[in-house]
Order: C-alpha cells, then structure tokens, then sequence
C-alpha cells in the first residue's frame, strides 16, 4: 500500500479554488509550513493501522469460513438423521397390505443401513479432511521452525566470527603496545598472540602468563587499552570509549615505564577520530603530558594528601589525564 499527499485544488470547506503553493514543504489547503519527518511517521502511523486491520480481516474471514464448513457439516448430519429416521417410521409404521409394499418395507430397511454407512464415511472424511488441514498447518509450522532455526544457526555462525575478528583486532592492538613496551620482558618484545579470557579475567601472551608483576600490571593494561581502541576504530566494536587507569604502577613499577605507558596512552587518545574519554592516576607524571589540557587537579605529594576537587571542572574533555 502506497500513501502518499492529498493534492486539494477547492478548499474543502467552501470549495473556492486554491491557489498553487510555492514550496513542497508546506501544506496545499492552508499554506501552513509541514515538517517531512511529522508527516512520514503519520503515514507510517496509518500504514501500520491498515495492516493491522487487514490481518484482523482475514482472521474474521478464515472464523466465517469454518463456522460456515462446520455448520454445513451439520447440516448433512441432520438431513441423513432424518431420512433415516423416516425410513425407519416407514418400515415400522406404516401397514403392510401386499407383498408389493413388503418388498418396499425391505428396501427401505436396507437403505437405512446404507445411509448409516454413508454416515460413517462422512464421518471418515470430515476426519480425512481435518487431518489434511491439520497436515498442512504442521508442514507450515515446521516450514517456520526450520527458518528460524537456519537464521539462528546463521547469526550465531556471524556472531562468532565477528567475535573471532573482534578479538584478532584487539590482539593486534594488544601486542603493538607490548612491542612499544621498555625491554623488560622478552616476551613482550616479539609476541605472536594476546589473548583475552574474561571468564577467568586472564590475559595470555602466546599462551603464558606467568611474568614477573611489573610485566603482568602492563600486560594488563595494555590489553585494556586494547579494547578502548578498537572501540575508536571499529564502529561495529561495541566497547566502551572510555576506561579509567589506577594501577599503572602497582608491583614495583619502575617510572621510566610509567612514563612510557603514559605516552601509549597519550599516542592512543590523540590520534582517536571518536569521542573518548581515557582516565589514569599516576604518582610519576610523565613531564611531557604535564599541560593544562590533560591534567586535572593540583599534585599531591607526601605531605599533602586530602583530596581536594576544588575548581575541577565539570565536563572535562574527551582524552583526559589525571594526575594524583
């Protein structure tokens, strides 16, 4: 169903003529200005009333169409019932006086007989008739479970593999980060594989996981980081573009490393097309990142170490470091 404007040449209501409306925009009776969004969801609303009385009709249409099968259905019965029932007044009732009407009187009990038989297999075939149906709403039935089946089967196959190309890229972006790392770990330095398992919220560099706990807090948060940049460059990555770093520098963490990591994530932010935020705490600010632009809040230091946000800002802008 196509619906589109009503073109009015008169004016509905005192059928003068109207004149032609310069834009396309505006309404043809009244000149008003119209909104193409507003009228498209009116069609769409009307469209989606029509189809629902057009389902509504046909179900109306199928209920009158097996009433009337059934009551027909009845009908036979009733008229079978009842010649057989006057047959049977016949042979019982009625005097017999010659041999002439014997013989009727017998043919008419031997119709009676035929006519309960013609009564079962009338019977017979309403069930014939009923099973075809019955046969058919089931093969339709299958038909749609097969359907569903195979495009459930296809959006899992899909899914998985866009779950396996979604970790690829994130393992990628994971050993690039590892390689850029200070050379701490030889591991690190010529990776092959970053992998992810979130049920035991472990990160394997080709399939170990025992480094020493400097090279586990990088690990770490590289893979993390890992995540935040897919998200930034792969529109169908649905990550959050955002992620708050408090332990770059658990276990020993050496500052010239922190100063590297903070560069990586410095890099990573800075060449993002998207909207992100990316959040870390560090006691070893990084003097190069040390502006105004990535640094919230004063320094704290031994002695000083209440937190104060006075003067923080509210809406701080995407790619933000902060510094405690």
């Amino acid at each position: 169903t196509v619906i589109g404007n009503i073109d009015f040449s008169h004016c509905p209501s005192c059928l003068t003529a109207l004149s032609p409306v310069a834009s396309k925009l505006a309404c043809v009776v009244c000149g008003s200005p119209t909104d193409p969004e507003k009228e498209q969801s009116k069609y769409l609303q009307i469209r989606l009333d029509l189809d629902i009385q057009y389902r509504e009709s046909n179900q109306l249409l199928e209920e009158k169409s097996r009433s009337k099968e059934n009551i027909e259905s009845d009908l036979r019965k009733i008229q079978r019932s009842y010649e057989r029932g006057l047959a049977d007044y016949l042979s019982r009732f009625e005097q017999i006086n010659s041999l002439r009407e014997s013989f009727l009187a017998q043919r008419h009990q031997k119709i009676g007989k035929l006519e309960k038989e013609l009564d079962y297999l009338a019977r017979l075939k309403g069930l014939a008739s009923e099973i075809s149906l019955l046969s058919e709403e089931k093969a339709k039935i299958q038909k749609r479970i097969d359907e569903v089946a195979g495009r459930l089967k296809a959006l899992e196959l899909s899914g998985q593999k866009r779950r396996e190309a979604a970790l690829s890229t994130v393992s990628a972006i994971a050993r690039e980060f590892l390689s850029r790392d200070l050379p701490r770990q030889q591991e690190f330095l010529n990776a092959q594989v970053v992998e992810l398992i979130f049920g035991d919220d472990a990160v394997l560099v080709d399939g170990e996981a025992n480094f020493a706990e400097s090279s586990n807090v990088i690990l770490k948060n590289s893979a993390i980081l890992a995540l935040v940049k897919a998200a930034l460059t792969d529109l169908k990555f649905f990550h959050p573009r955002f992620a708050m770093f408090d332990n770059v520098e658990d276990k020993g963490m050496e500052e010239i490393r922190s100063h590297n990591f903070q560069k990586l994530i410095f890099a990573t932010s800075d060449a993002a097309k998207l909207d992100h935020q990316i959040i870390f705490t560090t006691s070893m600010m990084n003097p190069d990142l040390e502006r105004d632009a990535f640094v919230i809040g004063p320094y704290y230091t031994h002695d000083k170490r209440a937190l104060d946000f006075t003067g923080v800002q509210d809406d701080p802008p995407s790619g933000l470091t902060l510094k405690a």
